[in-house]
């Protein structure tokens, strides 16, 4: 099971009724803590589970508040699969660094938090988003660089992401995938001619 067994969290047992029962356990990650479930084998081996909606994630506050140890998937409060968390981040690669992070949270509040910070820290989640939405699909496209290989994420974020007119067609580009807004389009290119 690869190197991710050790970062699991929580136990799911199988009941006596033959439902899955799920256990929380401390988690100390990044500097904050918290009782949770995380599977984090299921997240990134997903092919080694026969269920595509395995639980992969249970918040602190996915317990209901009663004490006991094992809790059916039908009284938990909330739960996320790992598509749930390539949906909300619209990446494989974010959502396996935002699940990477979590440790007590929601993760739409972590993601919240993400984004803030995307907009004041140079629009990284954009700038992701366009590698792997934009410029490796557009790459693979183009008849005359066969036998090329892509750059690397951070050879596109220091040279492709810095050329301003290949940055606004990525970000145009984003918004005909439907994966940002037209308002958000303009606020970064805004925000940048100012």
């Amino acid at each position: 099971m690869g190197g991710y067994k050790k970062y699991n969290r929580g136990r799911k047992v199988k009941g006596k009724d033959g439902q899955y029962l799920y256990s929380r356990e401390f988690g100390f990650i990044g500097g904050s803590d918290g009782f949770i479930y995380k599977n984090s084998v299921a997240f990134h081996e997903p092919w080694r589970y026969k269920s595509k909606d395995e639980i992969v994630y249970i918040p602190e506050y996915g317990f209901p508040a009663e004490k006991n140890s094992r809790i059916p998937e039908d009284k938990l409060l909330s739960y996320f699969t790992r598509q749930d968390l390539i949906s909300l981040t619209q990446s494989e690669t974010l959502a396996a660094e935002l699940f990477n992070e979590l440790s007590w949270q929601h993760p739409e509040n972590l993601w919240n938090e993400w984004c803030v910070d995307s907009d004041k820290n140079g629009n990284w989640i954009e700038r992701r988003w366009a590698y792997e939405k934009v410029y490796l699909p557009e790459f693979a496209d183009v008849i005359d660089r066969t036998g090329q290989a892509p750059v690397c994420y951070q050879e596109f974020s220091d040279v492709e992401w810095q050329d301003e007119e290949y940055r606004k067609y990525c970000l145009n580009r984003l918004e005909e995938l439907g994966v940002t807004t037209r308002e958000n389009v303009l606020k970064i290119l805004g925000a940048e001619m100012e």
